[in-house]
């Protein structure tokens, strides 16, 4: 329970009119609204916690602790059971309906009270358990070990900052994984355009098994959609339908029906602690255009690659467009505890690492959560961060921007390059001359790898919506495995030639 300066007093009365407890109404030292409950007696009953849009109910517990449960927007999100020393053993997360859910994880420590394993499970059972090793009372490893007991992912730390990723080779294969093809253009790297240009159509191709006709119509002027083939996912029901995309950017524009017609209502402003997400400057509009933006007749040519998908808004950049790290990481944290299935992040512009933000992204790959990053536009030849880390943080996606050049497609000039001599996850997509809103519902141009981003960002909710529905038996970090796989292992080489072109404003 946590302490409140309290300020008001008022009885309880039960229904005869006799007093059956009082209420006590304070602030607790970071300025959260707390309201105790007590009987008659002076027992402490229960503890409701109001801020940033939560409630959080606190009500003792068998375990001589206390039992939270969050609520948002007044739908029960986590319940989480904490024992007298208020070490948390156990949390379960609900799907949007509040009564559904989705994960439960278990938590056990070693003798030095250190966290030493976490066990995560859904209604298929056991997925995941992570061992935590320590050295000198310091985290050292904590490796992530599948349900069948194959060892994924070991995270390396120093000093408790994560250090390194390293992916052992699975001695066996999960019986509920089904081994992914590898297409012949896999080994097609370039240091300037990584893997090449995505296809949304291929990328089905190999999550289905079965081949796709390449044969739906382009719709009118948006060139980007129509290069990549979302027509035929359309055409074959592919639409980004139950998946929950978060766009980290500088909000949206709330009175544009074409962008809220699937709106979350877990949406955040990190900048000013509110849900307020308005777009005060227009990028954000732009790029939930490219990822949502409403099928309809009067669409002035702009469609979202996931137009059934559901939009998570996430205000991390304020009017200028610049945000801080921590705020984007928050961002990054918030979308994982609150359902998202792909995160975009069109920004960038940090050529040196930063340790909350890795730390977010390992987070969000842990759970299964796949991340597209701009590359950045300043024509450097290596992505800035944090759309560097799709070398070393599983199913995150860096993606360059492409444009036409006659019957070509050339990397833009303007297009950071993958850099590195050894493949990992760098995509191109469209990223000249691509229309979307503003945050005044106007139809702009635009160019920029926060461009492309949003088309990548958009393949993985229509990529992963075929996985789940065709193997239900996966859990959410196979699931995500395979998203990337299939857009990765399907992308087009490209020509070494790039074009220059205008520097956008942004990532």
């Amino acid at each position: 329970m946590l302490n409140g300066y309290f300020f008001n007093k008022s009885a309880i009365y039960a229904a005869d009119g006799s007093i059956q407890g009082y209420e006590l109404t304070g602030f607790t030292g970071s300025g959260l609204l707390v309201e105790n409950i007590y009987n008659i007696s002076g027992t402490l009953l229960e503890q409701d916690v109001h801020g940033f849009g939560y409630v959080a109910k606190l009500l003792p517990n068998a375990q001589g602790g206390t039992t939270e449960s969050d609520y948002v927007g007044g739908i029960l999100n986590t319940v989480s059971v904490f024992d007298a020393d208020n070490t948390l053993l156990s949390k379960t997360r609900y799907a949007a309906d509040g009564r559904t859910v989705t994960e439960t994880d278990s938590f056990s420590y070693n003798a030095q009270h250190q966290l030493a394993t976490e066990t995560r499970a859904n209604a298929q059972g056991i997925f995941e358990t992570d061992t935590f090793s320590y050295t000198n009372n310091q985290l050292n490893t904590v490796t992530h070990t599948n349900a069948a007991g194959v060892v994924t992912e070991v995270d390396h730390y120093l000093n408790n900052h994560l250090r390194n990723v390293t992916f052992p080779t699975p001695t066996s294969v999960p019986t509920t994984t089904t081994p992914v093809s590898e297409p012949s253009n896999t080994h097609s790297w370039s240091s300037s355009s990584g893997l090449g240009e995505i296809s949304v159509v291929k990328a089905l191709d190999l999550a289905t098994g079965v081949a796709l006709p390449d044969i739906a119509p382009p719709i009118a002027e948006e060139w980007g959609i129509n290069s990549v083939k979302f027509q035929d996912a359309w055409a074959a029901g592919y639409t980004g339908k139950n998946i929950v995309i978060a766009d980290i950017d500088t909000g949206v524009d709330l009175h544009n029906s074409a962008l809220t017609h699937n709106l979350s209502r877990y949406n955040w402003n990190f900048i000013d602690n509110n849900n307020n997400v308005q777009d005060d400057n227009g990028h954000g509009s732009f790029t939930a255009s490219e990822l949502v933006a409403a099928a309809s007749s009067n669409n002035n040519g702009v469609i979202g690659g996931a137009y059934d998908a559901q939009l998570m808004v996430l205000k991390a950049l304020d009017a200028s467009g610049k945000g801080s790290n921590n705020d984007i990481a928050a961002a990054v944290t918030y979308a994982v505890d609150h359902g998202a299935n792909v995160i975009n992040m069109s920004l960038g512009g940090l050529s040196s690492p930063d340790s909350t933000l890795q730390s977010a992204l390992q987070y969000a790959s842990s759970h299964g959560v796949v991340v597209a990053i701009a590359a950045g536009n300043s024509g450097a030849r290596s992505p800035d961060y944090p759309g560097a880390y799709a070398q070393n943080v599983n199913d995150v996606v860096v993606v360059g921007a492409t444009q036409q050049s006659g019957s070509a497609m050339t990397l833009a000039g303007f297009s950071n390059r993958a850099g590195s001599s050894t493949a990992y996850n760098y995509v191109d997509a469209p990223g000249v001359k691509l229309q979307g809103y503003n945050a005044i519902g106007q139809v702009v141009t635009e160019s920029g790898t926060s461009m492309a981003t949003p088309l990548t960002a958009a393949e993985a909710a229509v990529v992963e919506q075929a996985v789940k529905n065709l193997h239900p038996d996966y859990s959410i970090n196979q699931i995500a495995d395979q998203v990337v796989a299939d857009i990765t292992q399907t992308a087009t080489p490209l020509s070494l030639v790039g074009v220059a072109s205008t520097l956008p404003t942004y990532a």
